[in-house]
């Protein structure tokens, strides 16, 4: 009799340890669902903020001023180093969809032959093109 007790209780055990790990599933697939809501940030590059951008005077400050307001330059000019460049980029992505341009600066710092400030120019994303890259190689030799 005793026996027949824990067959008939053994299906209401696994319908209690059923729901358990229903509810945890359900939970869990709650924290997932919630947590990909957010947005993914990320930032690339410098972006000097419009605050250091007011700082630069032109005609007044030199390269070491301008290290020490915006920082060091993304790069410098290949062909002549009084041309330096800050680029950066911000960017958002929701989950699995495409990644999404929040601000993306380009700003060109312009030294004159004695290393003065000439000129400042800025680029951001309404002046950004689109282009396509070339998939044709160009052939050398041994190769």
């Amino acid at each position: 009799m005793n026996f027949t007790k824990n067959i008939t209780a053994l299906p209401f055990y696994l319908l209690a340890k059923l729901g358990r790990t229903l509810r945890s599933i359900v939970l869990l697939t709650m924290i997932l669902v919630i947590s990909s809501c957010a947005p993914r940030s990320a930032t690339h590059g410098n972006i000097p903020s419009d605050d250091k951008l007011s700082k630069v005077s032109i005609g007044v400050h030199k390269r070491a001023d301008i290290k020490s307001i915006l920082g060091e330059p993304s790069t410098i000019g290949t062909f002549e180093d009084s041309v330096w460049y800050y680029i950066g980029r911000r960017t958002e992505q929701y989950a699995f969809f495409k990644e999404k341009i929040i601000e993306q600066k380009v700003v060109v710092v312009i030294f004159s032959d004695k290393g003065i400030v000439d000129q400042v120019k800025l680029f951001d994303q309404d002046d950004l093109r689109e282009f396509s890259l070339v998939e044709r190689t160009t052939p050398t030799v041994g190769h």
